[in-house]
């Protein structure tokens, strides 16, 4: 977590840098930074035959993004998010009911974007995340069944690929929607069946410079 915190704050004081040396040319392009927040619909894509049945699970998102402009058009967005992941399984015998499975991240995503005019803009990049909980517990908030920890169960590093669209309604809010794609297997069994990450994310961003 620690490595992850380092690598970002290292990547805003080089990119913050850059940006300045170049002010002569670049005077009428604006560094902003903001926070956002919104839900993931996740899943968990088991392969190649699930084991479990598994349905969306909704998840909350939010944390700040720096957008760094490297022409009119284009910019580079690194963010720090927290992340709710996982999946909804079907109920069984063993747990009387359906189940949530909400893995909690931080992620660290470093996206190209391409604004195709004032209202839309397009991006897409890599992600990775760091396990920050793991659990087990009853979709029924009735229920008085306990949380139980699964993150032995769960890689602490997980890689997702991340496409886009922005639709800008302001200057001081704007409207995201994203698929995030598992590139990597989630879990630390060995059993040979791999599970992977997706998500469809909707956020409300606010810059806080403009």
């Amino acid at each position: 977590m620690k490595r992850v915190l380092m690598l970002f704050i290292i990547f805003l004081i080089t990119s913050w840098s850059v940006s300045a040396q170049d002010t002569d040319k670049r005077s009428s392009y604006k560094l902003k930074y903001g926070i956002k927040g919104g839900i993931n619909i996740a899943n968990v894509d088991e392969s190649p035959t699930p084991k479990v049945d598994t349905k969306n699970l909704i998840g909350i998102t939010g944390g700040v993004f720096i957008t760094i402009p490297i022409d009119s058009n284009f910019s580079i967005q690194p963010e720090l998010l927290y992340s709710q992941m996982g999946a909804t399984v079907s109920a069984s015998a063993l747990y009387g009911g359906d189940q949530k499975l909400v893995l909690s991240y931080i992620d660290l995503p470093i996206l190209a974007k391409y604004d195709l005019s004032k209202s839309i803009g397009l991006y897409a990049g890599p992600q990775i995340g760091y396990l920050n909980s793991a659990v087990i517990k009853s979709a029924n908030s009735l229920s008085f069944y306990p949380n139980n920890d699964f993150s032995s169960h769960v890689k602490k590093i997980d890689v997702r690929a991340i496409i886009g669209v922005d639709v800008y309604f302001s200057e001081v809010m704007y409207l995201s929607g994203r698929y995030q794609l598992g590139l990597m297997n989630a879990s630390s069994s060995t059993d040979g069946v791999t599970d992977k990450n997706n998500a469809f994310t909707i956020t409300l961003n606010f810059p806080l410079s403009h």
